[in-house]
């Protein structure tokens, strides 16, 4: 009797040391997934940003100064759309619905926050660069309505 009763708790014991671990692997094989596929958001909107920076860039080549202006504020205006600022080679912004400072060229990710507040915050990752008239043209995607879509 007091042999059977040994048993049992040592059964027990490895079913609850098993349990455990399974929960363990399940949790691990989680927590991987999330931030794969975090990093994978990430790269397609830089993939995106980068597509469009190519499409801008070959606009102002083709249709000079205004043909881009115009290239972005219709695209601007689409659903989904990515933000833009495009500050021209005197100083002048053209079009800006990112609404801070002026980028350095490269990639940059930027704290947004709506009217300074924390609530409405978005992450920006922004891609600028100087075109060739001079003019600086930066594209941004929010990070946060990619996650949504995740």
């Amino acid at each position: 009797m007091a042999t059977e009763t040994l048993r049992l708790s040592t059964g027990a014991r490895l079913s609850a040391i098993f349990a455990a671990l399974l929960v363990g692997a399940f949790l691990m094989a989680g927590t991987i997934t999330f931030f794969a596929t975090a990093r994978t958001v990430e790269n397609a909107i830089r993939e995106r940003i980068a597509l469009e920076m190519q499409a801008m860039e070959f606009e102002i080549g083709a249709e000079g100064f205004a043909g881009l202006v115009e290239a972005i504020r219709s695209r601007a205006n689409q659903p989904g759309a990515l933000g833009y600022r495009l500050e021209s080679h005197d100083g002048s912004i053209e079009i800006d619905n990112l609404r801070h400072s002026r980028p350095q060229p490269g990639w940059t990710r930027v704290e947004a926050g709506a009217d300074g507040e924390q609530h409405g915050a978005q992450t920006l990752l922004v891609l600028s660069r100087l075109l060739p008239d001079g003019s600086l043209l930066s594209i941004a995607g929010n990070l946060q309505q990619a996650e949504a879509v995740r």
